[in-house]
């Protein structure tokens, strides 16, 4: 190896030795601060997505955690929570525990559509609540995020861009959907759907889906039947109707 006449290394100046000391604390502060970021990144996303409800609904919005997994093409949703609006409970109308959306590596090369590999959708619990004035909280949450500025047409033709590819696999289930009105609490009723865990595979067109809304539907009986009130059920559709 080059060395000096004494046989050492060649002396290394103090300036440069600086500088590569320097460089190197650089390059360290510049990795750490990457995987700094990358940890942070989801947290970020997560925050943005409930400022953004918040603003949409006008209502507190949870979020347990937010998972984007580039290596799975996906997304994962945690313990999502959604209060109702102002003039109603003080509590969530809809809890969604797990919600995760995974596609396919690419959009299909003949038509430009989007393949789902797998979607989990874990829905615990929906609530329609009648405040005393008779209105109620999703009505009054499509009111709010009814935008009249929005041109339909342009939001037509946005929505025709988005071609299903086909989903691979469904994982649902369902808790319960809740009856609550104010005004009337004997009116109230909940139904029990008790839907685990159900896997549905190949849902390629509407046709693929029509045995996922029969079950629901027949569940959905069973559990009003199961416990039956006074008009509960039927107020709520008049609601929702009205």
């Amino acid at each position: 190896m080059p060395g000096s006449e004494t046989g050492g290394y060649l002396p290394v100046k103090p300036w440069l030795r600086r500088l590569i000391v320097i460089g190197a604390a650089g390059i360290a502060l510049l990795l750490i601060m990457v995987v700094v970021a990358i940890w942070k990144f989801d947290v970020l996303v997560g925050r943005l997505l409930v400022v953004t409800l918040e603003q949409e609904i006008g209502a507190p919005v949870e979020l347990g955690a937010f998972h984007l997994r580039l290596s799975e093409n996906a997304i994962e949703i945690r313990d999502l929570k959604l209060y109702d609006p102002p003039g109603f409970r003080d509590q969530p109308w809809l809890h969604i525990p797990e919600l995760y959306v995974a596609a396919s590596p690419g959009p299909s090369e003949t038509n430009g559509s989007i393949h789902w590999r797998e979607v989990r959708l874990n829905l615990s619990e929906l609530a329609v609540v009648v405040n005393p004035k008779g209105q109620t909280n999703v009505m009054a949450l499509g009111k709010r995020t009814a935008d009249p500025s929005l041109d339909p047409a342009s939001m037509t033709n946005w929505a025709s861009r988005l071609k299903f590819g086909g989903l691979d696999r469904l994982v649902l289930s369902v808790g319960k959907l809740e009856y609550i009105d104010l005004r009337n609490p004997a009116a109230s009723q909940e139904v029990l759907f008790g839907l685990t865990n159900r896997v549905y595979t190949n849902l390629n067109t509407v046709a693929d889906f029509q045995p996922v809304g029969v079950e629901l539907m027949v569940r959905g009986v069973a559990g009003l039947l199961a416990r039956p009130s006074e008009g509960g059920i039927s107020q709520l559709i008049r609601q929702l109707t009205r």
